[in-house]
């Protein structure tokens, strides 16, 4: 896609939903988005119809944003140690009338991603463990583009909403091994919720999404080329189909559902839940488009939550949960007929499953006209297992987390607002466990693997400090702002990683 086209996209956007603005002045439209409050229950507001009670004012902001990320090692090799790009995004939420209400998104990325190891294929989360790898690496550069649009609107007895989503990525390296990585993800949902009572609403949405990757690694030296592995979860690889192989593509889908319970003027109980499965194959293209693996996953979440306002102080605590189950499977061949793989069965060899658990209590007060703040403690529990069925391989993780964070408003004069944010999270392992039967003789696969489960298994603590400068002193209802964010992770074994970001951006 032309990045000029998609600049002029965005500065067309963001010009239009500036017209539809309310009066509202903007550091009070700032003051609300940059609240916790409206996005204190984020699973119900997947629902496009609840988006409808996302905000009480209209917001659209542009901004431009670098960033940078350096590990002294990663924490997943598959993902990098290190990112410095940057992004140009516009978002928006507006009421169009006092029935119906838009939002959507753009957003440009160009980046690239530090000493990515064993994995040449984009999108690792999504596709594991069925992704390309090779000894080598490298650095790898990249650019996204993402798009989403939705509308809402208010009847006497109901509200309905849609939302359309769209993101490709472009992954590519200039040096061997180079990977050329295209990937397409569609999405579109739709919502209804009917009103009860005098301030309920029960609400469902079902969602499908369409996803498709490809994947091509090439060799240009003349020394040669390195071997290329089709993995297949906890070091093992596709050894028959491993070599020269080295185009494939990914194409997979997602249906989901949920139901919601929502207080329309977040005040009270809510309560939602969404199952989602996603489904996928990857196929060798160099071989008549045979079908080498398939995933299977179900995602089950829950979020309980209750919201009190008195006066210009706010009470919410949230309880979430998540179960998730990605079962993967190994077609099996007979020997080639005229190039043709003929399939004679399937093993389900990989199984990963995850277990979350989250609480976070909110405290808001507003009551001096110049200043706010809030305070959000949580705590949290995960158990992540990973299995291979033959040789038999498992990985488990089991860690608790409790974290705070402190967010602080100054309104300086009538035309300076300061948003400053504190936040410190502690991750610690209960227990973790590691077994490999099988190794074979390649030393640095197996360091892949020991690092991994190191870093997983290690304790950790994050800390994150965040200011935002709004001033509106010489512009007509709309504020220029600048933020600047910093990370620090550091782990039990001596480890740290840092991430800096800047961003300027201006607000309608």
């Amino acid at each position: 896609m032309n990045l000029r086209f998609f600049l002029f996209l965005i500065i067309l956007i963001t010009n239009e939903v500036g017209q539809a603005q309310n009066t509202i002045p903007s550091l009070a439209r700032v003051t609300e988005y940059l609240s916790p409050v409206p996005d204190f229950t984020p699973l119900a507001t997947l629902n496009p119809a609840l988006q409808y009670y996302h905000y009480e004012y209209s917001h659209t902001e542009l901004s431009l944003t670098g960033n940078y990320r350096k590990a002294d090692r990663a924490q997943i090799m598959q993902e990098g140690n290190g990112w410095k790009g940057f992004h140009i995004q516009a978002r928006s939420w507006n009421k169009l009338n006092n029935n119906s209400c838009v939002w959507g998104e753009a957003l440009y990325q160009n980046g690239r991603t530090a000493n990515v190891r064993w994995n040449e294929t984009s999108d690792f989360q999504t596709v594991y463990p069925y992704i390309m790898a090779d000894t080598i690496g490298g650095d790898l550069q990249s650019e996204t583009y993402r798009f989403q649009g939705g509308y809402a609107r208010d009847h006497r007895h109901f509200t309905w909403g849609a939302v359309l989503a769209y993101k490709a990525i472009m992954e590519y390296r200039k040096k061997d091994p180079r990977p050329r990585n295209i990937v397409s993800d569609l999405d579109i949902k739709a919502g209804i919720a009917w009103k009860i009572g005098g301030n309920y609403v029960v609400g469902t949405s079902i969602r499908a999404r369409k996803y498709k990757q490809t994947n091509n690694v090439r060799f240009f030296s003349e020394l040669g080329v390195y071997e290329v592995y089709h993995m297949s979860g906890l070091g093992m690889n596709y050894v028959r189909f491993s070599g020269t192989n080295n185009n494939t593509y990914y194409k997979g889908h997602t249906l989901d559902g949920s139901i919601e319970l929502y207080p329309r003027t977040k005040q009270g109980i809510s309560l939602s839940v969404r199952y989602d499965r996603f489904t996928f194959e990857k196929i060798l293209s160099d071989l008549n488009n045979l079908p080498l693996n398939k995933v299977t996953e179900n995602d089950l979440q829950g979020e309980a939550g209750w919201q009190h306002r008195y006066g210009l102080q706010y009470w919410g605590i949230r309880l979430s949960g998540r179960i998730k189950k990605r079962k993967g499977t190994e077609n099996l061949f007979g020997d080639p007929v005229s190039n043709a793989y003929p399939q004679i069965g399937k093993v389900e060899q990989y199984t990963d499953r995850q277990i979350e658990a989250n609480v976070i209590l909110l405290y808001e007060n507003r009551q001096k006209t110049r200043f706010g703040w809030n305070i959000r403690p949580t705590a949290g529990y995960r158990k992540i297992k990973e299995s291979y069925l033959s040789p038999a391989r498992q990985t488990i993780y089991d860690e608790i987390s409790a974290g705070l964070q402190l967010q602080t408003v100054h309104i300086f004069g009538k035309a300076c607002l300061l948003h400053l944010t504190a936040t410190g999270t502690h991750f610690q392992n209960l227990s973790s466990d590691l077994q490999l039967n099988s190794l074979d003789d390649n030393h640095k696969l197996n360091e892949m693997l020991y690092s991994n489960y190191e870093m997983l298994s290690s304790n950790r603590t994050t800390l994150a400090l965040s200011a935002r400068c709004d001033y509106s002193g010489w512009l007509n209802n709309k504020t220029v702002f600048t933020q600047i964010q910093w990370q620090y992770n550091r782990w039990k074994s001596d480890i740290k990683s840092d991430y800096f970001s800047v961003s300027l951006g201006i607000v309608l």
